[in-house]
């Protein structure tokens, strides 16, 4: 059964517990440059950032800064406000987990009715199976009355 007080309850406690020290210590870890996936991702910002894109000043200064650089501002100012963002928009998540929690829980109980786990051949159909089911409920839990 899905709990979403329960993971409402977990999802701010581990981030604001831990998730400071662990976005502190995954920084380090990244191996590409994220301002240059930034600039690369720039259609899919175009509602936001059209007038950087449209002029070509936004993926210039992505793609002009070093990964150095954004590791250093990252790990200087980030894991703060991780745990601040946590607490000051946590309403978000609680929204989405009230809308995503029945639609999942009712995907979940179907998926175990029509599928049951018998064999290895029924494992395999009820992740295909899963997938869809989930790729057809994106989003739905926004549309919910």
């Amino acid at each position: 059964m899905v709990n979403a007080a329960r993971m409402k309850r977990k999802w701010k406690g581990n981030l604001t517990a831990v998730g400071s020290k662990n976005y502190r210590d995954a920084i380090p870890e990244v191996a590409v440059n994220p301002m240059e996936l930034a600039a690369k991702a720039a259609p899919l910002w175009a509602d936001k950032l059209k007038k950087f894109i449209d002029s070509g000043l936004w993926p210039n200064i992505m793609n002009a800064i070093p990964k150095e650089v954004w590791s250093k501002i990252t790990i200087d100012v980030g894991p703060g406000h991780l745990e601040d963002g946590v607490r000051v928009k946590g309403f978000k998540y609680d929204n989405f987990v009230d809308g995503w929690a029945p639609l999942l829980e009712a995907h979940l109980n179907d998926l175990n009715a029509k599928i049951p786990p018998v064999t290895d051949a029924d494992r395999e159909r009820r992740m295909i199976e899963n997938r869809k089911g989930l790729m057809a409920l994106k989003g739905k839990w926004r549309r919910r009355s």
